[in-house]
């Protein structure tokens, strides 16, 4: 394998603040020391008309484009919350952000590991020679998928995308 060169990242959250403590408050109780265990004190989500794409564009559009902008050949998208179930959304962020017509892309559906997932997909897509410069984006809208009483889920989840 060759040197893999990492620009970036970059990232967008939905712009709502939620106090995790008066989430739990309003709904609870849970596990105890939750927060202290988890870390997590704010969320953040996007309002209804917001999508995880909305959010992935925003991501990729703040990384310095004087640098990617002719040189990305290769897209991959990876979100458990796309805004389509078929055929996919890393077209549409292909579309929005102008990437050439005939680069690769692909989506992925994961969640966790999704990222982690996706640089081995990455290196490989590079190694094949399918793409010299690809851009990774990782987006989610979960708080549209869990009502914030579940609080099983809903304290430890956020909207948000990265990009690189």
């Amino acid at each position: 394998m060759s040197k893999r060169w990492v620009y970036g990242p970059s990232s967008a959250l939905g712009s709502e603040k939620i106090d995790v403590a008066q989430l739990l408050d309003e709904y609870g109780p849970v596990r105890p020391d939750f927060m202290d265990k988890t870390g997590f004190h704010t969320l953040f989500a996007t309002s209804s008309d917001v999508t995880g794409l909305d959010l992935g564009a925003e991501a990729a559009a703040a990384l310095d484009q004087s640098w990617w902008g002719d040189v990305v050949d290769g897209l991959v998208y990876v979100s458990s919350t796309s805004t389509l179930t078929a055929p996919g959304n890393a077209h549409l962020l292909q579309a929005r952000l102008g990437l050439g017509k005939e680069i690769f892309v692909l989506d992925i559906n994961d969640a966790c590991t999704g990222f982690v997932r996706a640089l081995a997909v990455v290196d490989a897509i590079i190694e094949a020679g399918l793409a010299r410069t690809v851009m990774l984006v990782a987006a989610d809208a979960y708080t549209k998928l869990y009502a914030p009483s579940e609080l099983k889920v809903s304290p430890l989840f956020s909207d948000g995308a990265s990009a690189f």
